[in-house]
């Protein structure tokens, strides 16, 4: 079997990420859907006693009759099987691990079958005994039957009874194969096989074919030019391999052979070559059909960035292809891979959050994400439905993070001195743009002049790739993530700023800020500083309490910025997938709860800033003085972006647009 990359292996994910997604969803934006969400423990049941009696009886390493019997017959409840692995992997109790395949085959009845709720329960739940044949065991392994009475919401009434038994061994095959190749059907570059095996157990075998004699696992078979072939086959179930040397009849000479062996050394190099390119072709033509194809059936469920990111990489893809250059191919190839890769992560994600919490609060959790993208089309409207899905999300990630790093929040110094503050570099503002202004577009000039010309006497410094340098340093797991492709500038930039107000303390601005009054060095310098509108209504993380994007500290609250810098850090020691987005949010979050300094630090910070997100929305429009006026009165920073195309003018009119630039 050829190895699977791990883009391909992302990609597959991918794809049933999608396709169970769009069981699940329909449009995404359905507001009539069914709600997944456990009941609540009030809603439960009263407990009730009630054991269970199992007798298994193994019939084969891949079967087993099992009987299970209740000790009361009117009760309903449900069982499950788990092997030791599934234990060690979920990290959990009996009880937890029953629980989460509960819920799972509950959801599936839900969104499967089309079931509610309590018909899903239903479908799943047995009264009196049980009798059942296991199939599709894996021999010599360890299995659990677990068993416990519920109500017909499904919430567990009982105890966890548990049962352990071994599945047989597989026995040892006898299996041997005859291998033929006949000499007519041998040629230079070719060569016809037959194998027979002497009895038909069920096991599976391979061929590996390779030059030389030694085995090598190759897709395809050749002759070199020795005129050699050597066959090997393997019974994977025993381990024993028949293998088999073959020399073409080909009616040349020893000398004519030692000759061509000479030529085909003296040009292995450029058959080498050759064989590269081949490869090189071969995948890209692939990868192009299969990207075609799934675009073609799934594109609709992707963010226009990485739907668009994916289209342009396979575009010049295609054009290296059909030029038939292997350097650009190879090259757009790895491109195309990435950006796979990067629409892959929500799935990957999903699947990871799964492992620590439940399948049902990861599917709601990719659900609330794709519930976001539709958001961005249609002005941030929040239906109820996806407002509790949002929520919810939050606490499963939040969940996923404790489970994976609360021993080292509760450990962590939150008192730890930091290194004195260069003087040098105290109270600036700090910015970032890594291509430098000079290739920044238009609206990111003007929103730097526009804090330029507000800062008062405070310095305003731009962070490029070229100057990096001179401020801060990258630790080794950042570079790494970034260089395997798993970070993106716009997640390493978040690294930046926290280690930029860690150092240096100061205010943090995104580079696509508009200034448009004076920055108060009382109210951006001390004792902390971030956009805070607590009437925020959308779902958030934040819950508008702080904004990632402006971030500000006097000399003593570096140490905020600390924390959270190494709470970043150890995520990306230890994991190699982005959980969420927005993962800088959710460890401001997880500070706030473990620290009650850094709670009350962000706590007083005023709200301020109330239409920080309104003037992008009007751009476009004509520009009004009154309406400018309306919205400078408390708010003098304004989030624009740089993704979106906006008119200086319209119908000859300025717009806002047009406004702004001429500041």
């Amino acid at each position: 079997m050829k190895h699977i990359s791990k883009n391909i292996k992302h990609r597959l994910l991918y794809i049933n990420m999608l396709f169970l997604c769009g069981i699940l969803s329909g449009a995404c934006n359905k507001e009539n859907e069914p709600d997944i969400t456990p009941p609540s423990e009030g809603e439960q049941s009263n407990p009730v006693e009630m054991t269970f009696t199992f007798d298994v009886q193994t019939l084969s390493p891949n079967a087993a009759e099992i009987s299970i019997t209740p000790s009361d017959n009117t009760q309903t409840w449900y069982w499950t099987r788990a092997t030791d692995k599934e234990f060690t992997d979920a990290n959990k109790n009996k009880d937890a691990l029953f629980k989460d395949m509960l819920e799972s085959d509950i959801e599936y009845g839900i969104q499967e079958e089309g079931f509610d709720r309590a018909g899903a329960v239903a479908d799943i739940t047995h009264t009196g005994p049980f009798n059942n044949t296991l199939q599709s065991l894996f021999g010599s392994t360890t299995y659990h039957l677990l068993a416990a009475a519920i109500d017909k919401e499904g919430n567990p009434l009982s105890e966890v009874s548990q049962y352990t038994f071994e599945s047989q061994k597989t026995p040892v095959s006898l299996n041997t194969f005859s291998i033929k190749i006949p000499d007519e059907d041998v040629s230079y570059a070719s060569a016809k096989i037959s194998i027979t095996p002497t009895n038909q157990d069920p096991y599976t075998w391979f061929i590996a074919v390779s030059s030389q004699g030694t085995p090598e696992e190759l897709a395809d078979a050749y002759i070199d030019a020795n005129g050699i072939l050597s066959v090997s086959a393997k019974d994977k179930g025993t381990g024993k391999e028949q293998s088999i040397k073959i020399q073409a009849s080909s009616g040349l000479s020893e000398e004519e052979i030692q000759r061509m062996k000479r030529e085909a050394e003296e040009n292995a190099s450029a058959d080498a070559k050759k064989k590269e390119e081949v490869e090189v072709f071969n995948k890209a033509d692939g990868l192009i059909f299969q990207t075609e194809k799934q675009l073609k059936e799934f594109g609709d469920k992707l963010s226009a960035d990485k739907k668009a990111a994916i289209e342009t990489a396979v575009a010049e893809l295609k054009t290296a292809f059909e030029a038939k250059d292997a350097e650009a191919t190879k090259t757009k190839t790895e491109a195309l891979d990435a950006a796979w890769m990067a629409a892959s992560e929500e799935m990957y994600a999903t699947q990871k959050i799964a492992e620590v919490t439940s399948w049902p609060e990861a599917i709601n959790t990719f659900r609330a994400k794709l519930d976001i993208q539709v958001m961005n089309h249609n002005g941030y409207k929040e239906s109820d439905a996806v407002k509790k899905r949002l929520l919810r999300k939050h606490e499963t990630v939040l969940k996923y993070l404790e489970n994976k790093f609360g021993d080292f929040y509760a450990a962590y110094d939150y008192r730890a001195p930091l290194p004195e503050v260069d003087p040098a570099l105290e109270n600036k503002i700090w910015m970032c743009w890594w291509q430098g202004l000079d290739n920044a577009p238009e609206i990111v000039k003007a929103c730097v002049d526009s804090v330029r010309r507000n800062a008062g006497n405070r310095e305003v410094i731009i962070i490029t790739d070229k100057n990096l340098q001179e401020y801060v340093s990258f630790p080794k797991c950042i570079l790494k993530r970034y260089n395997e492709g798993i970070l993106s500038k716009t997640h390493i930039s978040d690294f930046l700023r926290l280690e930029l107000l860690s150092r240096y303390g100061g205010l943090w601005l995104d580079a696509t800020f508009f200034c448009a009054g004076s920055l108060d060095k009382s109210l951006y310098s001390a004792p902390l500083f971030s956009i805070k509108r607590p009437d925020y209504f959308h779902a958030s993380v934040a819950g508008g309490m702080f904004a990632n994007y402006s971030l500000g500290c006097d000399n003593e609250h570096r140490r905020v910025f600390a924390t959270i810098r190494d709470y970043f850090l150890k995520y990306w020691e230890e994991e190699q997938f982005l959980v969420d987005y927005l993962l800088t949010d959710y460890l401001i979050v997880l500070a706030h709860r473990h620290d009650s300094y850094i709670d009350q630090a962000f706590k007083q910070i005023k709200p301020n800033n109330p239409m920080c997100d309104e003037l992008f929305k009007i751009l476009d429009e004509p520009y009004d003085a009154l309406k400018w006026k309306a919205l400078t009165k408390d708010t003098n920073l304004f989030k624009l972006t740089w993704k979106q195309q906006f008119k200086t003018s319209s119908n000859h009119q300025e717009t806002f647009l047009g406004k702004i630039f001429k500041q």
